[in-house]
């Protein structure tokens, strides 16, 4: 979930459809998901409060992309992120003491101007309970639908994409080959490209796309 080897975000709040197209004629990659993040104050109707960070994604994510699947296991209820749902980890509804069918809040929240910061009529309803193999995931992550994600963060919020490959040594190769079809990233993915020389880190490249340029997150 948090490893992508290629990561790109949308300053301008577009989305990423020619971008998409290209990495759908690639067999090297594995699989890309498109969403929107942000952190938030979760309280529950038991009185209980616990942090989370909010990924909006498409409502077939589930269904669609089998190493997502292989990642989060369901323990509880189903993967529903049809608007009002929401599907947290197996430690977070321990910690609000809920289950599936309880509502919790978005009561304080991150993000751009267009986002209230304190509400309390951000409730959501648990439709699944989810079980990954690493703690701070299942106490942390909670996934809602993308339309669901643009009305709570609003239109113009910084739009994601995590991309993973088949090999994670190819993501040099990817850079480069994103420097050819979209030449206005020549410069970023130049610096990508020495970062990756001087660090050996291929979970840490990140391509952001504004308006007019892009560069170097």
């Amino acid at each position: 979930l948090s490893s992508y080897h290629i990561q790109a975000e949308s300053h301008s709040g577009k989305d990423f459809k020619e971008f998409e197209d290209f990495l759908d004629t690639k067999k090297d990659v594995r699989s890309h998901v498109q969403f929107i993040e942000g952190q938030s104050l979760v309280t529950s109707d038991t009185g209980r409060e616990s942090v989370a960070l909010i990924r909006a994604v498409s409502e077939n994510v589930y269904s669609e992309d089998p190493a997502f699947r292989k990642e989060l296991n369901l323990v509880a209820g189903s993967w529903d992120l049809e608007p009002g749902n929401i599907v947290i980890g197996s430690v977070m509804a321990r910690d609000l003491s809920v289950r599936v069918g309880s509502k919790i809040n978005f009561f304080a929240l991150s993000g751009n101007d267009d986002v209230e910061l304190l509400s309390k009529d951000r409730i959501f309803t648990v439709s699944g309970i989810y079980k990954s193999g690493y703690s701070d995931i299942n106490q942390t992550y909670v996934f809602i639908g993308y339309e669901s994600g643009l009305q709570i963060f609003g239109e113009n919020s910084p739009v994601k994409m995590g991309i993973k490959l088949k090999n994670e040594n190819y993501d040099s190769r990817y850079v480069n080959l994103l420097r050819k079809t979209f030449p206005e990233i020549k410069e970023m993915a130049q610096k990508a490209l020495d970062n990756i020389k001087k660090h050996n880190d291929s979970n840490n490249l990140k391509i952001s796309f504004s308006s007019e340029t892009l560069s170097a997150c």
